[in-house]
């Protein structure tokens, strides 16, 4: 008789486990049709841009990049340094000429 049972909790295993992974497969099945038929309908709707709008495109990201490069907080740092590299400069010029003989 043990057999019987243990064979009766096997069945009863697998019918929960499949109780679950049916419904999953299904829905995962579907989700994955739907996806496939919007991407196909997305891709049918021709092209995104078009040369014009491409080249506007381009356009713009070099005009910003050639606003923004090197980036502002660099081009303060970069003044801050010549500015200390002249004060340094008018500091030396302001010392005492001495001989070095």
């Amino acid at each position: 008789m043990p057999e019987d049972k243990t064979l009766s909790i096997g069945w009863q295993l697998l019918f929960k486990l499949n109780m679950i992974l049916v419904p999953l497969t299904i829905a995962w099945a579907v989700w994955a049709t739907t996806s496939i038929f919007e991407l196909r309908g997305f891709a049918g709707q021709g092209p995104r841009f078009t040369s014009k709008d491409a080249q506007n495109l381009e356009l713009g990201i070099k005009d910003w990049t050639r606003m923004n490069f090197p980036p502002p907080s660099l081009q303060a740092d970069v003044r801050e340094i010549k500015n200390d590299v002249q004060e340094i400069k008018i500091a030396i010029a302001r010392l005492p000429q001495t001989d070095p003989k």
